[in-house]
């Protein structure tokens, strides 16, 4: 299978799992997921677009290296690529918040610097 075939059934299975949770959140706020936010469905789609990008890519590579005949290979590489991306590198999801850290300089809490 060529890379370009990879990348286009990558982005299918990909795009299918994002259908799917849209269809789960629709289901559960029995609406639209973003009415009410500030920034509307804006947020969601670009990270739907990232995703279905990054499954595309990753199929794509394993296309290109001769890893599959059939569709059904690269379909499960784009939908399941964050999990193979976080296997393979080991990594995990970033926070949105930074972990809080003390400024140089300060007792530690609990400490009584007076004594």
């Amino acid at each position: 299978m060529s890379a370009l075939w990879g990348a286009v059934w990558g982005a299918i299975g990909g795009a299918t799992v994002e259908i799917l949770q849209l269809s789960g959140d629709i289901k559960a706020k029995r609406g639209w997921p973003w009415k009410g936010l500030p920034h509307g469905p804006w947020p969601d789609v670009v990270a739907i677009l990232l995703r279905i990008a990054g499954g595309s890519a990753l199929a794509s590579a394993a296309a290109a290296s001769g890893q599959f005949v059939e569709a059904f290979g690269p379909f499960g590489f784009g939908a399941a690529a964050p999990l193979l991306i976080e296997k393979i590198t080991g990594s995990v999801t970033p926070t949105v918040e930074p972990p809080a850290v003390e400024p140089p300089g300060l007792p530690e809490a609990g400490g009584d610097d007076t004594a």
